[in-house]
C-alpha cells in the first residue's frame, strides 16, 4: 500500500512540476517581451490573460495530493500574489486615484519599468529553481506528511468548534478596534513608547493562527452543501482571517493560503 502511495505521489509531483515549469517559462517569456517593449497597459492585459489561463489549467491538474507538495504550493501562490498585486496596484493608481503606476514604481522601488520587468524574469527563474532543488526531498517524507493530515472524525465536537470560532472572532475584533495591536513594527521586548506593541499584542499572532485552524476544522465537521448560513459565515470568517494575516505581515498570507489549501483537501477527500 505504501509503495502504491509513493508511486501515485511521485507521478503526480512529476506532472505538476512539468506544468509549473511550463508556466515559469511562459512568465519569463512574457516579461522578456515587456522588457523590450515596456508598457503598463500591455502588462495588465498579459497579467489578466496569464491568470485566467493559469487558473483554469491549475483546476484541471489539481488533486488531493497537492496539499503535501509545499514547494509547488509556494510557487503557485507566489505567482498569484505577484500578478494580483500588480493588477490591484494598477487599479488603485491609474483608475481609482487617477495617478500613474509607472511613477509609483519609480518613486517607491527606485527603478524604471524595464528593470522591473527584468526582475520579473529573474523571479520566474527563481520559481523554476525552487522546483528543481525540491527534487532532493525523498518521496517518503510526502507519504508521512499525507498520513499526518488524516484527521479523526470530529463531528461530535462541531458545536464546540463553532463556539470557539465565534469567541476568536470577538477577541480579534476587540484587539483590532481598541488599538491594542499597535503597528507591529517592533518586538514587544523593545522599549518604544509610541509603538504600543506589548506581549499581549504578540499573543494576537497565536490567536490568528488558532482562528485559521478553527476555520479548517469548521469546514471539516460541518455539512456546507445545503447550509447557506454556514457557507456565508465561514466565507466571512476566512475573509477576516486573511485580512488579519495580511495585517501582521504580507509574508504571513503565504501561510494562510497554504492552510486554505489544506482545508480544500479535507473538504474533498
Amino acid at each position: 500500500m505504501k509503495e502504491i502511495e509513493k508511486s501515485n505521489i511521485l507521478e503526480y509531483k512529476t506532472s505538476l512540476d512539468f506544468f509549473l515549469y511550463k508556466f515559469c517559462f511562459l512568465g519569463a517569456l512574457m516579461h522578456g517581451f515587456l522588457y523590450f517593449f515596456p508598457s503598463i497597459e500591455l502588462s495588465v492585459i498579459f497579467s489578466i490573460l496569464f491568470l485566467i489561463y493559469f487558473s483554469f489549467a491549475l483546476v484541471n491538474i489539481s488533486n488531493k495530493n497537492l496539499v503535501i507538495l509545499f514547494a509547488e504550493i509556494l510557487v503557485v501562490f507566489t505567482i498569484y500574489l505577484y500578478f494580483l498585486t500588480w493588477l490591484v496596484a494598477y487599479y488603485l493608481c491609474d483608475i481609482w486615484l487617477d495617478s500613474s503606476l509607472e511613477y509609483v514604481v519609480s518613486r517607491t522601488l527606485h527603478t524604471d519599468l524595464q528593470s522591473y520587468f527584468l526582475a520579473g524574469i529573474y523571479l520566474f527563474i527563481f520559481y523554476a529553481a525552487i522546483l528543481f532543488f525540491n527534487k532532493i526531498i525523498p518521496v517518503n517524507y510526502y507519504v508521512k506528511t499525507k498520513l499526518k493530515l488524516e484527521l479523526p472524525d470530529l463531528s461530535e465536537y462541531k458545536d464546540k468548534i463553532l463556539i470557539l470560532l465565534i469567541l476568536t472572532l470577538v477577541i480579534e475584533s476587540f484587539y483590532f478596534f481598541t488599538g491594542l495591536l499597535g503597528n507591529l513594527n517592533t518586538d514587544f521586548i523593545l522599549i518604544a513608547v509610541g509603538e504600543g506593541t506589548t506581549w499581549w499584542t504578540h499573543l494576537f499572532f497565536y490567536i490568528t493562527a488558532f482562528h485559521l485552524l478553527l476555520n479548517v476544522l469548521f469546514v471539516r465537521t460541518f455539512t456546507l452543501k445545503h447550509n447557506f448560513f454556514a457557507i456565508v459565515f465561514i466565507f466571512f470568517s476566512f475573509l477576516i482571517n486573511l485580512f488579519l494575516f495580511g495585517y501582521i505581515t504580507r509574508r504571513a498570507t503565504i501561510v494562510f493560503f497554504y492552510c486554505c489549501n489544506t482545508h480544500i483537501y479535507f473538504y474533498f477527500r
